[in-house]
């Protein structure tokens, strides 16, 4: 099994941000001559990343799913207000009793 280097994964990735195409369109369309199974993990990779859709009528390109960043969360702990802190962060001192009390004493 061949594995896809990073400038043909962006040289598939550039083809493919010109619209939708069957891999045999895509495959002409490559600068460069690319093994079919090195293609085919090359698409299986973007694929997974949620940058491609492989349906029936051909491959297209969806870009970058970008999410909004999650607000601001305010937290008034005894008078400590603590802001732009992850959830993993607050849910870990929440769970832990004696930070709080740490923090409570601040």
């Amino acid at each position: 099994m061949h594995s896809p280097n990073l400038e043909t994964v962006r040289m598939i990735e550039d083809v493919l941000k010109a619209g939708t195409m069957k891999r045999a369109e895509l495959k002409r369309r490559l600068p460069r001559k690319v093994m079919h199974q090195t293609l085919n993990v090359a698409l299986k990779y973007l694929e997974g990343r949620g940058l491609i859709e492989d349906a029936r009528k051909g491959i297209t390109w969806m870009g970058r799913q970008t999410e909004q960043a999650p607000a601001p969360i305010n937290l008034s702990l005894n008078r400590i207000e603590i802001t732009d802190i992850s959830n993993v962060a607050i849910r870990c001192a929440l769970e832990d009793r004696s930070l709080m009390k740490r923090l409570a004493r601040m």
